[in-house]
């Protein structure tokens, strides 16, 4: 029911109110004038014939409580009409006070209503100022409210969606500048081997008649910087996926003495030319869940560091410690160590340490700590320049 219709009812009350009581006081006065014509007829009957009665007792006892119809027989008055009207006029009396109980009665109900109407209706105005503030993508609203009604759980279901969208526009920020990061450090990437391709390519084609070993040479180079992009934009998409949670992983129990042989397996070559040995400790064997094909692609990565980072004739040590929890794997190797600033940025994807391989990208660790993640583990690092570098990694059972 809206404000003007009951603005409309509070009259129609006033009014029905208003009519019903000058009726009834105006009945009232009619009555009153019939009672008083009986009365002044008794009186003047009983003077008539009993000139020793006192009218004041007559009038006395018309007005008694306990009054009769039998109660002037004695004067041969039957006051019968008398005590009709009588009881007219009382019972006018308690409809006059019972219509002005109920006229106060439905003025009050509709005066709260009134009230309680412009309450909601300055509340709604307070709800659809903020909804016209989020709509605008203002967030940063003051929706404290200590009154309990209808429009204080709307409000905090308001407030309850405002820090949802909230996190939703700050998350989207994030995406974005994330995408526009990741935009720039491919195409920084990318341009290097691109660079390389395409000054080899300008060679070859300037000169037609170029020996045939140095042009075996040029296409070596191609085909190799053509294998690092091909490397990169693989390892790339494989972030791309994790960070989109696109990658399942198909978690069993595999042996982690497996995974290790198959990870320095991979990168055995490199090892060669630096002359880097491995001894794996590894007392029993231990089942470790995780996905195993990416679980050697994450320990290859860090060994693949490990050896960057380790001094020719150097070595590499790596223990399994199992307990109940967790299983810990070590990996250690005794190289030019890692600085403090490169420590704190080193699995942050492209990030490239003061001492890094030329033809790293940056993004092997990165990719590592993700797939370690993933299979409910988590990686630490510890270093000291010049003396060596400690990669922890503890899986959760």
């Amino acid at each position: 029911m809206n404000k003007k219709v009951l603005v409309y009812l509070c009259g129609l009350i006033l009014f029905i109110s208003v009519s019903l009581n000058i009726f009834f006081i105006s009945y009232s006065n009619n009555v009153k004038r019939s009672t008083n014509l009986i009365i002044n007829n008794m009186v003047n009957l009983v003077e008539n014939k009993y000139s020793d009665v006192v009218v004041e007792d007559i009038i006395k006892e018309l007005n008694s409580s306990e009054l009769k119809e039998t109660s002037l027989s004695k004067y041969g008055i039957d006051i019968s009409d008398f005590i009709s009207l009588k009881m007219k006029n009382d019972n006018l009396k308690y409809l006059i006070i019972l219509n002005i109980i109920v006229t106060c009665l439905s003025l009050f109900i509709i005066i709260y209503n009134l009230i309680l109407k412009s309450y909601k209706n300055k509340k709604i105005e307070e709800l659809t100022d903020l909804i016209k503030e989020i709509n605008n993508k203002n967030y940063v609203l003051d929706m404290k409210d200590n009154v309990e009604d209808d429009t204080s759980i709307l409000k905090s279901e308001l407030y309850k969606t405002t820090i949802m969208l909230k996190e939703s526009a700050e998350n989207s920020l994030k995406d974005k500048l994330s995408i526009k990061e990741f935009i720039e450090d491919t195409s920084h990437q990318l341009k290097t081997p691109l660079a390389s391709i395409s000054i080899i390519l300008d060679n070859l084609i300037d000169n037609p008649n170029m020996d045939n070993k140095l042009r075996e040479s040029f296409l070596k180079d191609i085909n190799r910087e053509i294998s690092k992009i091909n490397n990169l934009v693989n390892t790339m998409l494989k972030l791309s996926m994790f960070e989109v949670n696109a990658i399942k992983f198909d978690r069993k129990y595999n042996s982690l003495k497996g995974i290790l042989e198959k990870s320095i397996e991979n990168v055995s070559m490199i090892m060669d030319l630096k002359n880097v040995k491995v001894n794996l400790d590894i007392k029993e064997d231990v089942l470790i869940k995780c996905d195993y094909n990416f679980e050697v692609e994450a320990i290859s990565n860090i060994l693949k560091n490990e050896v960057e980072y380790s001094k020719e004739f150097g070595k590499i040590d790596i223990t399994v410690n199992d307990n109940k929890l967790y299983t810990t794997l070590i990996i250690k190797d005794y190289g030019i160590g890692i600085s403090k600033n490169d420590l704190k940025n080193i699995f942050n994807r492209f990030y490239r340490g003061e001492n890094s391989s030329t033809n790293s990208a940056g993004i092997g660790l990165s990719l590592a700590k993700k797939i370690i993640l993933m299979d409910n583990g988590k990686i630490s690092v510890e270093s000291k320049k010049n003396e060596y570098t400690i990669f922890k990694i503890k899986y959760f059972k």
